[in-house]
């Protein structure tokens, strides 16, 4: 585990399930609570042998939100959790035929990932926009605000990394 100071923790469960991970942030939170939990990423954790792994990711998706809402105390009654997700094969089928612009439905072979998400955001880029070190990045669900516009920023070509040039 490393700690920096008291607001940020980056920690390794021993095992890669729900349940390890649960209680590393249960742990966590009785020490300093949690407003903000970055998990990379739900979709890899394992859920065992299960016979329909989408039955069972569908149900970890579930415990997770009822987690952070209902379980996981703070000053605010929950904390947020941002995780990556990849799109189906469909998605970025799909994606790609609107100009890099994703539906909430990409997602949808967990569909409970979808339906439990208060926010999606996706990030698109294709060989053009590479050779202009340009990423589309935009929203395709937000729950409590309207979607944010899919807009083009700039991407460093030393780093890779997106800048905060290019971002309103």
């Amino acid at each position: 585990m490393d700690n920096l100071g008291d607001k940020l923790a980056i920690i390794q469960p021993a095992s890669f399930t729900w349940q390890s991970v649960r209680s590393v942030i249960e742990m966590q939170n009785a020490k300093y609570p949690l407003d903000l939990i970055m998990l990379d990423y739900l979709g890899c954790l394992d859920v065992g042998d299960a016979r329909d792994s989408r039955v069972a990711y569908n149900k970890m998706s579930k415990d997770v939100k009822d987690f952070l809402l209902y379980d996981l105390h703070n000053s605010r009654g929950g904390a947020a959790m941002v995780s990556p997700c990849h799109a189906s094969r469909k998605g970025i089928e799909d994606a790609r035929a609107a100009e890099g612009n994703y539906v909430k439905e990409a997602i949808s072979e967990y569909s409970q990932f979808e339906k439990s998400a208060d926010v999606i955001m996706f990030t698109y880029t294709n060989p053009a926009l590479q050779a202009n070190n340009m990423m589309k990045i935009g929203t395709c669900k937000s729950r409590r605000s309207a979607d944010i516009p899919a807009q083009m920023v700039p991407v460093d070509p030393a780093t890779h990394r997106v800048g905060d040039a290019g971002v309103k």
